[in-house]
């Protein structure tokens, strides 16, 4: 309700994709208040990704440098997974670690009780899965891009996988980004165990279809989002020069 009180009153309207775009149209925006800019969580995580970054949780650098490790990132959180549905996609996450050696599993544990003792019920006392506490936010970036593929119910982070190109096995029967399943960066799996299994041990073992997912364009923009807004908004107060058609045809991130 506040998101659209607060576009009914605004004059400038900001999309990541042209499919927010197409959105705003049908709830009767006017389309010449939209721009698409991208997504500026794309910029952020650019911007925190470091190559010689070193983790504030100590544990990490350790995991991150194992050789000949394959790095496995889970998270999960939402509400409407908790009970059954947690304990399929937690039973999966566990068959994977099992069935392949060179795999480790790093799941920062949110702290909601039922996610913790469902996670630490089905995961906890294997040798390569390592429940951590929530860790910060440039943590889980650079946690991210140095994954080899990533098993979460989140929504944000179907964004920030596209940003580097890492495949994400998204453990939900619906998404609010289908942006991302659209070009192939994430697979709506599901919840239901065999499902999760099936198409994580595919990304593992077959190199074709890891590299379909993992060798797509970022739907969610190039990294120019911010810079595109304040342009923008510089533009719309007088303050800085007029867009320009190419300006405005390259804002359109395909």
């Amino acid at each position: 309700m506040n998101r659209k009180i607060i576009d009914t009153v605004t004059d400038l309207l900001f999309v990541p994709t042209a499919n927010s775009k197409d959105n705003l149209l049908r709830e009767g925006c006017d389309e010449q208040d939209i721009y698409i800019t991208g997504q500026t969580a794309v910029d952020a995580a650019i911007m925190t990704n470091r190559s010689s970054y070193i983790f504030h949780e100590e544990k990490l650098n350790r995991l991150v440098e194992q050789n000949g490790r394959r790095i496995i990132t889970v998270t999960a959180h939402r509400k409407e997974n908790y009970g059954k549905p947690m304990l399929r996609m937690f039973r999966g996450i566990r068959r994977i670690a099992d069935e392949n050696p060179e795999v480790t599993v790093i799941f920062p544990v949110h702290f909601s009780p039922v996610v913790r003792k469902t996670a630490f019920q089905i995961l906890s006392g294997h040798e390569r899965i390592h429940l951590l506490d929530p860790i910060d936010y440039p943590d889980m970036i650079n946690l991210i891009s140095r994954s080899y593929l990533v098993v979460s119910d989140s929504g944000g982070l179907q964004e920030e996988t596209s940003v580097f190109h890492i495949p994400l096995v998204l453990m939900r029967d619906t998404t609010e980004r289908p942006e991302a399943v659209a070009a192939n960066s994430a697979y709506l799996a599901g919840t239901e165990e065999e499902a999760i299994h099936a198409v994580t041990t595919r990304l593992l073992r077959d190199q074709k279809f890891y590299d379909s997912m993992s060798h797509v364009q970022n739907p969610f923009g190039d990294g120019l989002a911010s810079k595109r807004i304040v342009q923008i908004i510089a533009y719309y107060f007088g303050l800085g020069p007029k867009l320009t058609m190419e300006f405005i045809n390259n804002s359109v991130i395909k």
